[in-house]
This record gives C-alpha cells, structure tokens and sequence, in this order.
C-alpha cells in the first residue's frame, strides 16, 4: 500500500520478486495497475516510503544489505547505498519526524532494530532490541507525536507489540489481533 499520486490516500501496489516487475493502482478497486514499471531484480524485498516528504511514496527494494532508493515510480535509484546485512528485515518510517522516510532494519533472528534518519551508508542512529525472533516489525506513528516508531506482531500468539519511543524496554500498548493478521506493511511482508 502507499499513496503513489500523492493525493493523500494510500491505495495498493504488488511488487513481483520473481521478476522485479511493479503494478500500481491509485484506486481502491479491482482492475490492472495505473502504472506498471520494472524496478530490481528477482529476489529484492521491496520497501515503501515517501523519501523526499513532498512526491508521495515510491520504491526502494533492499537487495543482500544494499538499499536502491527512488523518488520516482519507474525511475531510477536516487539513492544507492549499503545498510546492514543479508537476511536483515527492511521496513520505512519517519523516524525523526523531520522530512521523508528512511530505512529501519530488523534482524529477525536477534529481535535487534536499527534505523538511520539519512538515506546514506553509516552506524544506525538508533539501535536496540525489541520482539523475539518470530515477530514481524512494522512502523508508524502509533502516538501521534510526529515521528514512527515500531511495532511486532508475534504471529504465535496474535498479539502486536507497540513502542512509543526508540529504546530497549517492554512494549508501551499490545493488541490482540488474532493469529490470522498479516503484517503487510510498507516493508513488503
């Protein structure tokens, strides 16, 4: 899901990881994408956000530790750079609240988050633990003070697990959703 025309309203897209080939639609309706494009290659994840914070979301795909990221849908990366390690869960989100969105990572075999606030190479600006091995990271600004944080939704027990600030620490709100949720969020799970 993510707001391709930038009109305020999130509507679906499907990314192809057997081919890297993108449909878009900018209706909440059945039909065939508005917009259809190549961008990646078989096996990238990829990952939703509004990078810039003005032209409405658009792709990165992370690929083995290297994030593409591009301001246009269809266009090429704007932004090439290395973040993490392969097997790392990438995930979007304004975590400073200041301009667009910026790459998290989630190790899943860690329960370790980290995330910078630059679309370039570096340490994490925030690092640490949250969740088990099992859980299914997602951000958003779950207090409304401006800037995501992270949730999980452990899939063993139905329960989704929120964070209201970027520190190791017990969960600040839970919600039991059921075991049938699906975690989609803007980080193509």
């Amino acid at each position: 899901m993510g707001d391709w025309d930038n009109d305020g309203v999130d509507t679906p897209g499907m990314y192809r990881p057997s081919t890297g080939f993108v449909y878009v639609r900018n209706t909440n309706d059945t039909g065939s994408g508005d917009i259809e494009f190549f961008y990646g290659i078989p096996g990238d994840i990829p990952i939703v956000g509004d990078w810039d914070g003005i032209n409405g979301d658009t792709l990165a795909i992370y690929r083995n530790g290297r994030v593409y990221v591009s301001n246009t849908l269809g266009g090429v990366a704007d932004f090439d750079f290395w973040f993490g390690v392969p097997g790392d869960r990438p995930f979007a989100g304004n975590f400073d609240g200041i301009g667009g969105d910026s790459i998290g990572l989630y190790r899943e075999s860690s329960g370790r988050v980290y995330f910078r606030n630059t679309l370039d190479s570096g340490v994490a600006d925030f690092d640490f633990f949250f969740g088990i091995a099992e859980d299914k990271v997602m951000a958003g600004d779950w207090d409304g003070d401006g800037d995501d944080t992270v949730a999980v939704y452990r899939p063993s027990t139905g329960m989704v697990y929120f964070k209201f600030d970027h520190t190791t620490g017990v969960a600040d709100y839970e919600l039991d959703v059921g075991t049938g949720f699906i975690a989609a969020n803007r980080a193509g799970d």
